[in-house]
């Protein structure tokens, strides 16, 4: 489960603003044709994905694993990470309760891993919002990092902002990319203690120019509510 919360990650970071649009609307023959242009012009904008959320529950039939070496979904690299926590196979090193299964990029092998990735195949090239659950290691004030790269991403999270005692906190960053792109995580640290990730996620969002269209018949809905 994820905190209400948006980081805007370390320092010098720059977070995409988000906005939310809710609220009951009240559908009238005069109103429909602007919302269904908004609809649509939103529709066409957005990269041909279908959203794509990956937590770890499934993994390794649901059962923790010290040293994982990883799953078709999942490659290691260069050390190891642990996962931990609570599934159906049992439970290890569960810190943080009610999270299912997750990972610690701090393996047991006293070796961070050089890279945790995921390939999305079938991904077409475009604009993204990336976001994924990172908490603090939950046993020491030890230094840890990890830097995050996917297509035009790459920054580094630390335990400067990830303390010990920090729950999950889901980070957000709209990013660009190409075919098939690589998630990866690269871990340092080497005392079997690392940050701990959960709940990955990758959604479309619409092009500028659709964003523009959008907004045209928002602003449409609201002269012709003035008027009516």
């Amino acid at each position: 489960m994820r905190q209400n919360e948006r980081l805007a990650g370390c320092a010098g970071a720059v977070a995409p603003v988000t906005t939310r649009v809710g609220g009951p609307f009240v559908v009238m023959k005069r109103v429909f044709p602007v919302l269904a242009f908004a609809a649509l012009a939103l529709a066409a904008g957005a990269p041909r994905a279908e959203a794509v959320l990956i937590d770890f529950n499934a993994e390794n039939s649901g059962t923790p694993a010290l040293n994982w070496s990883g799953s078709p979904d999942w490659s290691v690299s260069g050390g190891s990470v642990d996962l931990i926590g609570s599934g159906p196979g049992g439970t290890a090193f569960d810190f943080l309760p009610g999270h299912g299964l997750y990972i610690d990029l701090d393996g047991s092998t006293s070796n961070a891993a050089d890279a945790f990735s995921h390939v999305f195949l079938g991904l077409s090239a475009g604009t993204y919002v990336l976001a994924f659950d990172l908490a603090g290691n939950q046993r020491n004030a030890g230094f840890e990092s990890v830097t995050v790269t996917f297509g035009s991403l790459v920054e580094t999270f630390d335990s400067t902002v990830f303390t010990q005692t920090t729950p999950f906190t889901t980070v957000t960053r709209i990013v660009t990319v190409g075919n098939d792109p690589i998630l990866s995580f690269s871990s340092s640290g080497g005392d079997n203690v690392g940050l701990l990730l959960d709940n990955v996620s990758v959604e479309g969002v619409p092009e500028p120019a659709t964003l523009l269209l959008l907004g045209a018949g928002i602003a449409g809905l609201g002269l012709r509510r003035r008027r009516g």
